[in-house]
């Protein structure tokens, strides 16, 4: 106890010194053929998808018969009002 100097505490306690932090180093090697072949198709498959999304998605509704809205709506109905 004799030998500490307030540096040491200061340490100790969070100060400056003890704040210093040293990264990793992390090396990544992507000169992989079949993971560039893979990025590729990924890339390209997203832009398909895009272009897909811009151009817009049609949908259609069946009206009347056995999975017709006008069914479905008053089936949502009776439900409704038994809650």
């Amino acid at each position: 106890v004799g030998t500490l100097r307030a540096e040491d505490v200061t340490n100790v306690m969070g100060g400056p010194a003890a704040a210093a932090v040293i990264a990793p180093t992390i090396n990544v090697n992507n000169e992989n053929e079949e993971l560039q072949e893979g990025i590729e198709q990924l890339n390209g498959t997203v832009l398909l998808l895009k272009e897909k999304l811009d151009e817009g998605i049609e949908a259609y509704a069946v009206v009347d018969g056995p999975k017709g809205l006008y069914k479905t709506l008053k089936k949502y109905e009776r439900l409704i009002s038994k809650g």
